[in-house]
């Protein structure tokens, strides 16, 4: 008999690609006929990162409620988020009103050293520095950049930014972690305190018939508050790197592999 995920195209509360379980079969990594349960964590995640993740599922249901701070600790923890996470979300839930009102939270890469910044649906546009570059884009190290790209390709990329902070932070965590965590988190608690002013003006706009200014507010304090997270970013990388060169010395890697699949990367635990 099939498990309840097994057909989870067939039910409500599931969602997942065509051929999210096939692909596991043919991989190997799961037989239907086995007659065990399809268990996402045991088919798709390795044993290293499994038991993390399930410690921090238990601690997670024994502090429950969990309020907007607790779960971006969460997802900051170095346990989890670290090189291959690629970025941290957190989706604020709550009754809005309108759905341009909608809250998420999104770190421009790991968030173990990156900010989390706050985006309403509504947003018409992001700081061109949180936007696409050529960095991590597939096919782009081969070819040039157009002349309509260039001022895009120009700006400072956050995700580069904030992958050199994790580099040097995770190099030594046990000395620079804790400051750079401590700086994350009063940012965003100051971000999170302006919320309730920020939703209160973007309403009177809305009712106002004003759509057009609420959202351009809304879209205005998202890139404004993103230039601000990549300031404390780029002060935090400067004091880190300069005191890595002075105290430890820039190390030169000792072999040719300079990356490699199915790897965790980069982490920040001691």
């Amino acid at each position: 008999m099939s498990s309840p995920i097994v057909d989870f195209r067939e039910r409500d509360d599931y969602r997942g690609s065509a051929n999210f379980i096939r692909f596991a079969v043919e991989q190997g990594w799961f037989d239907p006929k086995a007659g065990v349960p399809f268990n996402v964590m045991k088919v798709y995640a390795n044993d290293e990162a499994r038991a993390p993740r399930a410690a921090i599922e238990r601690e997670l249901r024994a502090a429950a409620p969990i309020d907007l701070r607790k779960m971006m600790d969460t997802v900051r923890d170095p346990r989890i988020s670290k090189d291959a996470t690629g970025y941290g979300q957190v989706a604020q839930l709550g009754d809005y009103g309108r759905p341009e009102m909608n809250l998420l939270w999104v770190a421009p890469t790991g968030s173990v050293t990156a900010p989390f910044i706050p985006y309403r649906i509504g947003v018409q546009q992001i700081a061109p520095q949180f936007g696409k570059h050529r960095y991590l884009t597939k096919g782009e190290a081969t070819r040039f950049v157009t002349t309509d790209w260039q001022i895009q390709e120009a700006t400072e990329f956050a995700g580069r930014t904030f992958k050199r902070l994790m580099y040097y932070t995770c190099d030594h965590p046990a000395e620079f972690l804790p400051e750079v965590t401590a700086a994350l988190t009063a940012f965003e608690n100051r971000l999170i305190a302006e919320q309730e002013i920020v939703a209160a003006t973007a309403k009177i706009l809305f009712d106002a018939g004003r759509s057009d200014l609420a959202q351009r507010y809304l879209t205005d304090y998202s890139r404004q508050s993103g230039e601000e997270g990549l300031r404390l970013g780029n002060a935090l990388l400067a004091s880190i790197e300069a005191r890595t060169r002075e105290i430890y010395g820039l190390r030169a890697p000792q072999t040719d592999e300079m990356s490699r699949l199915n790897y965790e990367g980069v982490r920040c635990l001691p």
